[in-house]
């Protein structure tokens, strides 16, 4: 009798099994509708990492680049393309990760142009105990000034604007009658927002050069924070002296700053001489190491330096001496 009753147990375990009523882990059919697949590997399962970029004024999607790196410096991922769309850099990275993406499209740092320029920005990422996919989709960063020259500034002598700019400047003498308006035009940016303040420093400066060298003692912006060395790609130009002026001006935003000129004892500069007022921004570019760095440029020892951000010198404002 009692074989019996364990024969009949058995058998209603068994067709509970079959016909799902009853689970045991590992026989017998899953729950409706749930399939249960284990991840390979478990937790060695590696990270895809997806990211897109964001105009931050315009709130849309663009072409750029970007790159990874782990907060020990090691490349993880080199320069790739991200279009208008989220975009996987790298399908490998491990577990558990801390570092940052590099993104932007400046023709002057980056090795492939994706269209319109963007600052680069650095953008920390990190996870802990993840597998699959994660995903950053609201990388932001700020269109660069394309606006040039003359449609840059304004320049006012005697507080009166003038489409022309010229000062009257005599022998050793000095002029502080005269200012400049630097501009930014609608939804772009002169001068990198994420690098204001970068080591207490502005992120736009001015250079002034001269068109004869020895004829200026000084040129300065009256409104500044100290000075700072000419950046490698001036090299050869007869750079006067460099200023730090102004956080990034964006958006119809502008900076404003009265000018002092004093020419050298015995110098009278005549009508065929000018002086270029010329905006420099920080930004992100990548040393000889190939390690990315902040400057006003690309400086170098084994190649030319080059300007980063905005073209600077497309963007200076020429004042003429009359």
């Amino acid at each position: 009798m009692a074989k019996d009753i364990v024969w009949i147990i058995v058998a209603l375990i068994a067709i509970g099994v079959m016909t799902g009523y009853i689970k045991i882990s590992g026989i017998g059919p899953a729950e409706p509708g749930v399939t249960t697949v284990p991840p390979s590997g478990g937790f060695g399962q590696l990270v895809s990492l997806s990211v897109k970029g964001v105009d931050k004024l315009r709130g849309t999607a663009f072409g750029a680049n970007a790159e990874s790196w782990s907060d020990d410096g090691n490349q993880m991922v080199p320069e790739t393309s991200i279009p208008s769309a989220l975009t996987a850099l790298g399908t490998s990275y491990p577990n558990t990760f801390s570092g940052y993406v590099m993104l932007g499209n400046d023709n002057y740092a980056s090795t492939t142009d994706r269209g319109d320029d963007y600052y680069y920005v650095k953008y920390l990422v990190s996870w802990s105990g993840i597998q699959g996919l994660t995903t950053r989709d609201n990388i932001q960063t700020y269109a660069e000034e394309t606006t040039t020259g003359t449609s840059l500034w304004t320049f006012y002598d005697d507080n009166t604007a003038e489409s022309t700019a010229n000062i009257t400047i005599g022998s050793g003498g000095t002029y502080t009658a005269s200012s400049v308006k630097l501009m930014s035009s609608s939804r772009n940016c002169t001068g990198n927002p994420s690098l204001n303040g970068y080591n207490g420093k502005k992120a736009i400066g001015f250079c002034f050069n001269e068109s004869t060298s020895g004829q200026f003692k000084e040129i300065k912006p009256q409104k500044n924070s100290g000075t700072f060395t000419a950046p490698g790609w001036l090299s050869g130009k007869n750079v006067v002296g460099c200023y730090y002026v102004t956080d990034a001006v964006c958006d119809g935003d502008y900076f404003v700053t009265d000018l002092y000129f004093e020419a050298n004892s015995g110098q009278d500069p005549a009508s065929t001489d000018s002086v270029h007022v010329i905006p420099v921004d920080l930004c992100y570019y990548k040393d000889d190491n190939l390690k990315w760095q902040v400057g006003f440029g690309d400086e170098s020892e084994l190649s030319a330096d080059t300007d980063c951000g905005i073209n600077s010198i497309a963007a200076a404002l020429t004042i003429n001496m009359m």
